[in-house]
C-alpha cells in the first residue's frame, strides 16, 4: 500500500517537473528566467537567488493545487463540451468549432492568469525579458495551422453541401436527406491534434499514464482516427442519401420502401444518443412483415432532426386515413 502511494507521488512529481521546466530557462550569465505564461510570452529575470527560490516554491505549490482539482475540472468541462457538441454542433458545425477554439484560448489564458497571480508578489523586483523568438514563432505557426484547419473544415463542408444539393436537384418530387460528415470530420481533427500533442509532449503523457499505456492509447486513438477519416472521405467522395421522402413513400436505409398508406401513425422518440421517427404499421402490412413498428434514424443528417421529422409528418398526413 505504501509502495503504491510512493509510486503515485513520484509519478506526480515527474509530471510537475516536466511541465514546470517549460516555464524556466537560464540566460548566458547563468541567471534564471521565469515565464509564467510560457516562453512564447514575456518573462522575468530573477537575479536574486532568494526571489528565485520563492518563485519556484510558489509555482510548484500552484501546480500541486491545480493538479488536485484538475481531474474534476476536466470532467466538468468535458461534460459541457459533449453537450455543446450534441446541441449546437449539428446545427452550426463551423461556428461550433470556432467556439471550441475560443474556449481553449480562454481556458489557457485563465490558467496563466491564475498561475501569475500566485507568483506575482515575488516578481516585483525582477527584470522583464522578451519572449523567446523560437517559441513565439511556434505559437504563430500553431495559430496559423488552427486557422487553416478551420478554413479547410468550412471548405470541405461547403463542397459537400454543393455535391448533395446537386444530387437532390436531379430527383424532382423527392426529398433526399444525406448523412452529415461534420461530426466525423470534427472528431478526426480533434483526435489528430490529440495524437500530435501527445507525441510532442510524450514525456508528460507517458509520465501520467506509464510508457506502455501511453503507447497503447496512442495506437488505439490513431486507429479510431483513421477509421473516422476513412468514413468521412467515403461519404465525401460518393455521397448517398440516408432518407428519401416522396409524396407516396419513405425509404430510410431499408431494402423496403414504406408507402405512406401503410403507416398508421408516426411518433418521434429519442434515446440517449439517437433520435428516431417510429412508424406504427397498419395490420395488413404488419402481418406480412412480421412486425408492428419500424423506425427511421433522423439525426446525424445535414438537416436537424426536428426539421426531418416535420418533413416526414407533412408528407404522411395526406395519407393518414390509409388512402
Amino acid at each position: 500500500m505504501c509502495h503504491g502511494k510512493r509510486a503515485q507521488v513520484l509519478q506526480s512529481r515527474r509530471i510537475m517537473q516536466s511541465t514546470t521546466s517549460v516555464r524556466w530557462d537560464v540566460d548566458s550569465a547563468g541567471q534564471a528566467i521565469y515565464y509564467p505564461f510560457g516562453p512564447a510570452f514575456a518573462g522575468y529575470r530573477l537575479t536574486d537567488p532568494t526571489a528565485e527560490q520563492s518563485v519556484r516554491q510558489a509555482d510548484e505549490s500552484y501546480s500541486e493545487r491545480s493538479s488536485k482539482i484538475g481531474r474534476p475540472l476536466v470532467q466538468i468541462v468535458g461534460t459541457l463540451l459533449v453537450g455543446y457538441v450534441i446541441f449546437v454542433f449539428s446545427r452550426h458545425p463551423v461556428l461550433s468549432l470556432s467556439g471550441l477554439y475560443a474556449l481553449l484560448v480562454v481556458l489557457t489564458y485563465l490558467e496563466g492568469i491564475l498561475r501569475y497571480s500566485s507568483v506575482r508578489e515575488h516578481l516585483a523586483n525582477a527584470d522583464i525579458v522578451p519572449a523567446k523568438a523560437q517559441s513565439r514563432q511556434r505559437l504563430f505557426i500553431f495559430a496559423g495551422a488552427a486557422a487553416a484547419l478551420l478554413v479547410a473544415f468550412w471548405v470541405v463542408l461547403a463542397i459537400y453541401d454543393l455535391q448533395i444539393s446537386a444530387l437532390a436537384a436531379n430527383h424532382a418530387g423527392e426529398t433526399w436527406l444525406f448523412p452529415s460528415i461534420a461530426g466525423s470530420l470534427f472528431f478526426s481533427i480533434a483526435l489528430f491534434l490529440f495524437v500530435f500533442f501527445a507525441i510532442l509532449r510524450f514525456d508528460v503523457f507517458s509520465a501520467r499514464l506509464g510508457q506502455h499505456k501511453a503507447t497503447l492509447t496512442l495506437v488505439v486513438v490513431v486507429v479510431i482516427d483513421v477509421g473516422l477519416a476513412g468514413w468521412s472521405v467515403t461519404k465525401f467522395v460518393a455521397p448517398a442519401p440516408s432518407v428519401i421522402i416522396s409524396d407516396r413513400s419513405i425509404r430510410c436505409g431499408w431494402s423496403y420502401s414504406y408507402l405512406w398508406r401503410e403507416i398508421r401513425s408516426l411518433e418521434s422518440r429519442s434515446t440517449r444518443y439517437k433520435t428516431y421517427a417510429v412508424m406504427t404499421l397498419r395490420p395488413q402490412i404488419a402481418g406480412s412483415l412480421g412486425k408492428v413498428t419500424d423506425r427511421c434514424e433522423i439525426d446525424g443528417l445535414t438537416v436537424d432532426d426536428e426539421t426531418v421529422y416535420r418533413t416526414i409528418v407533412a408528407a404522411w398526413q395526406p395519407h393518414a386515413n390509409g388512402s
